[in-house]
């Protein structure tokens, strides 16, 4: 186990393909389909159908950022301006350098966050939590 505790933040989010956090967990990655019961010919037993796919929003918890366009496009969520961005969240292994996993949200956008209490010596904004809601989740 390495003692670095940058180690601990072992998510990195990517806005169009640029790091601008890390953070330590993330949580809701989710998906449900919805069923749709039907009955062949109305009579018989009842069979189901794939209905319409349903994300998850997914919230990132305990994040550190010198990145100001993190913030900035938090802010324009919360002052009415959704810019729907692609994002990725990367998983790295024990050795904080190799990628281990990677998801991408497509269409993703900031719905909520909270920001640690801010520091006068620290050039680094850290976020409790920041949600994000988009419209397509992929593994790569």
């Amino acid at each position: 186990m390495n003692g670095d505790p940058g180690l601990a933040y072992a998510f990195a989010l990517h806005l169009d393909g640029e790091a601008v956090a890390r953070f330590q967990s993330i949580e809701g990655l989710s998906a449900h389909i919805d069923p749709i019961a039907y009955r062949e010919g109305g009579i018989g037993s009842v069979r189901h159908l794939p209905g319409a796919a349903q994300v998850s929003p997914v919230t990132l918890r305990y994040g550190v950022t010198s990145h100001s366009g993190l913030w900035d496009w938090c802010n324009a969520s919360v002052a009415g301006t959704i810019s729907r961005r692609t994002a990725s969240v990367t998983l790295y292994a024990n050795d904080g350098q190799t990628e281990a996993a990677r998801w991408i949200f497509y269409e993703a956008w900031p719905s909520g966050f909270r920001a640690a209490p801010l520091e006068a010596q620290e050039d680094k904004i850290a976020f409790e939590a920041l949600t994000l809601v988009y419209d397509r989740l992929e593994r790569a």
